[in-house]
């Protein structure tokens, strides 16, 4: 195995060629699709010029996602974003300054056989480098506004240059951390509440060292449906969750791609193109609700890297727009159906105790200091108050 992604990975990426603004929505929508397709000529399905899909993927084996009502109404909307993206003179909206023009003979961000880097290596993350990349990561998105935001989630969104995107989310969950880490970790149990993704395995356990305070990991494979006319992305990842409230308050869970034996995976990257993706997310434990209902903070950090030069303005959109809000309430509501009784993710979560009851031992200790630390605070405010104390 190797850090970067194999060379039949890279086969899948789509060369950069010159084109002008007005051509890129339509040109970035052909590349990323991966079906079988035919010219819409007069008459036909969205008139003259549009293209008409068979919904047939060639030369794949993604999986194609199952007849599901929810699905069809995010295909209507995907289809929705990309009829007014492909719209004659559609302006920017606020917050979508258009990507400039390539000029004729600038070279690609992300060409044929060009190494990707993806970073995951088979070696166990260290506390400094997960510390390190948090730091770099809150200081880059600090004065970065929403994208999108609503009662539940606030989105952001930054172009990192060629196929390259970065994305921020922020939520509050009315749980503690275990059930969020179990309901992300437990991959083959993905598919049957996430509806964009359609198929997911665990391919092998990372062990946690207590001494070390990390709660083990994993090496997995997810493959993510996007409607039509884009393919399926699949990403091959390594994820590692780190202890690290004594020096941030929160948890910390490393998501990187990597190289695994293809034989292993359920698709080669011939079959399925891969998704490059570097994630962290931060969870914060928060004080409970007066009524004792536990609460989260969390936030993600995201780069991804879409494999090809043009990404559609439009798919950007769906995933802000769209996509994060249904996970978003996909989440909420496998919380609070899901994890009481005899359920899988319950089962799963008394069957690793290294992992989550590590978790609930570290976050129970750190609030419990945490609220005697802020006890005594309030106590040396209130002398003060009182004219017990004196300030130099």
């Amino acid at each position: 195995m190797s850090q970067n992604l194999s060379a039949r990975s890279r086969k899948a990426t789509i060369p950069h060629t010159a084109t002008s603004y007005s051509t890129a929505p339509q040109k970035a929508a052909k590349l990323w699709g991966s079906g079988s397709e035919e010219e819409g000529g007069e008459g036909g399905h969205g008139g003259p010029g549009r293209r008409k899909g068979t919904m047939t993927r060639a030369k794949s084996d993604c999986s194609l996602a199952m007849a599901d009502p929810e699905r069809t109404q995010l295909e209507r909307r995907f289809t929705e974003a990309r009829e007014e993206a492909l719209a004659p003179g559609r302006s920017n909206g606020p917050g979508e300054a258009p990507e400039p023009a390539p000029t004729a003979g600038e070279p690609s961000m992300m060409t044929l056989g060009e190494p990707s880097g993806a970073p995951a290596s088979m070696g166990r993350l260290t506390r400094a480098e997960a510390l390190e990349t948090l730091d770099k990561y809150e200081e880059q998105w600090k004065d970065e506004p929403a994208a999108y935001s609503d009662e539940t989630i606030s989105c952001y969104h930054q172009h990192l240059g060629g196929s390259n995107h970065g994305f921020k989310y922020e939520v509050t969950i009315d749980s503690d951390p275990g059930p969020v880490v179990a309901i992300a970790r437990e991959l083959d149990l993905m598919p049957t509440w996430h509806k964009f993704v359609t198929q997911a395995k665990l391919v092998e356990k990372i062990n946690a060292d207590k001494k070390d305070r990390t709660f083990g990991g994993l090496w997995g494979y997810v493959e993510i449906w996007f409607p039509w006319p884009l393919s399926n992305r699949a990403m091959v990842v390594k994820c590692e969750t780190l202890d690290c409230l004594e020096e941030r308050g929160a948890l910390l869970i490393e998501l990187l791609s990597g190289d695994y034996e293809e034989g292993k995976l359920p698709t080669t990257a011939d079959q399925c193109p891969r998704l490059w993706v570097k994630n962290l997310t931060k969870i914060v434990p928060l004080p409970p609700k007066p009524d004792g209902t536990p609460r989260s903070q969390f936030t993600l950090f995201c780069e991804t890297d879409f494999q090809t030069p043009l990404t559609p303005k439009f798919l950007i959109n769906f995933i802000l727009k769209v996509m994060a809000p249904v996970v978003y309430s996909q989440v909420k509501e496998l919380l609070e159906s899901s994890f009481g009784g005899n359920s899988q993710f319950r089962s799963r979560m008394e069957e690793t105790p290294e992992m989550y009851g590590a978790i609930k031992e570290s976050v129970e200790v750190y609030q419990s200091a945490e609220a005697k630390r802020q006890r005594e605070l309030l106590y040396v405010t209130l002398r003060c108050v009182g004219g017990g104390c004196s300030v130099s």
